[in-house]
């Protein structure tokens, strides 16, 4: 779970400006944490979308 989220947390950070992004950083890591392990339960396993 770290490993995934800190690719995406950097590639926020390099995105947007840290002045701002300073503010909406948990936020978006949160949220792209969230959509990576939800892909990752998808693929792995076949019982998520009966639970979403």
């Amino acid at each position: 779970m770290a490993s995934a989220s800190a690719p995406a947390n950097e590639g926020k950070q390099h995105s947007n400006p840290p002045k701002e992004e300073t503010q909406n950083q948990p936020s978006g890591s949160n949220v792209v944490a969230s959509i990576v392990v939800r892909m990752e339960v998808d693929t792995c396993e076949p019982t998520w979308p009966e639970h979403a």
